[in-house]
């Protein structure tokens, strides 16, 4: 995929999410629940939440949304968040790097990835990054789900009901950057119903 291609399919790609899943990562049929999801944010839903059972896919859609929000706009960022660091590095990280390592060779070299921090860069001299970052949400240390600002910005909160509710208001500050300089943010959260 030549460069000039690439730029013209992320620009597709932004607002068809299941072409994206297709293409990039070789996902023929996502689950109608996940694709709603994605079209979702793509249209610009604010606030999103997905309840179901264990082991139906909604961490398969926090990594396909990690992967695709920030090859598909520009200046953006992910925050990525659960109630424990377990829930991070025992299924979203490797999930992430599963998927990852689904996307066409030319597409994944332009991924940069350390331990809990994953940045996408599509042209050498973009003025912006963007980047998906993990951290866990605790109600110890609100503060370190704060800075993630960005005109674009996706919050994905997995286990959802276990996150404490000042870890929700430290986040507020990066869901109105985005709208402030008139970018997008959403926020998705994803758990099983108690």
């Amino acid at each position: 995929m030549s460069d000039l291609n690439l730029k013209e399919a992320v620009t597709r790609f932004r607002t068809e999410p299941g072409l994206y899943l297709k293409v990039m990562l070789g996902v023929e049929n996502p689950e109608d629940w996940q694709l709603s999801v994605m079209n979702d944010v793509a249209a610009g839903e604010r606030r999103i939440s997905v309840r179901s059972g264990r082991r139906v896919g909604k961490t398969a859609l926090l990594d396909w949304l990690s992967l695709w929000y920030p090859m598909t706009r520009p200046d953006a960022r992910v925050l990525v968040t659960a109630p424990s660091s377990a829930q991070l590095e025992d299924a979203f990280i490797p999930g992430f790097r599963t998927w990852s390592q689904k996307l066409p060779p030319e597409v994944f070299e332009l991924w940069h990835m350390t331990s809990d921090r994953f940045v996408f860069q599509l042209d050498e001299r973009q003025g912006f990054e963007n980047f998906v970052t993990v951290r866990t949400a605790r109600a110890d240390s609100p503060e370190s789900l704060q800075g993630v600002n960005a005109r674009n910005v996706l919050v994905l909160v997995d286990e959802a009901a276990g996150v404490p509710d000042v870890s929700f208001e430290a986040v507020s500050g990066s869901l109105a950057t985005g709208r402030d300089v008139g970018g997008e943010s959403s926020m998705v959260l994803t758990g099983n119903p108690n």
